[in-house]
């Protein structure tokens, strides 16, 4: 099967479908074939997304991801109200 034929039977399928999807009038296989058409042509035109960037895998990157992980975040010391910050500095000047 060539490109062209392969192309023409994803059509027809279409076509098909939107047929059924219709409830399968009679008399507008020309509007269906036109609508399926114009979804293969609007699929074929639509900006494919560029590749993504596989993940480093030498076993010094893979080393280094799994310590990253292994480690627990550091817990930050609750803030102290704003009163004690002025209290502490007046008492320091």
């Amino acid at each position: 099967m060539t490109q062209s034929d392969d192309m023409e039977q994803q059509i027809r399928d279409r076509a098909y479908a939107i047929w059924q999807e219709e409830g399968e009038p009679e008399g507008r296989e020309s509007e269906h074939w036109a609508k399926a058409r114009a979804e293969f042509d609007d699929a074929a035109a639509a900006p494919k997304k560029p590749p993504r960037k596989p993940r480093a895998t030498t076993p010094k990157a893979n080393a280094e991801s799994k310590e990253a992980a292994a480690k627990p975040a550091k817990a930050k010391a609750p803030a102290k109200p704003a009163a004690t910050r002025k209290a502490k500095a007046k008492s320091k000047a």
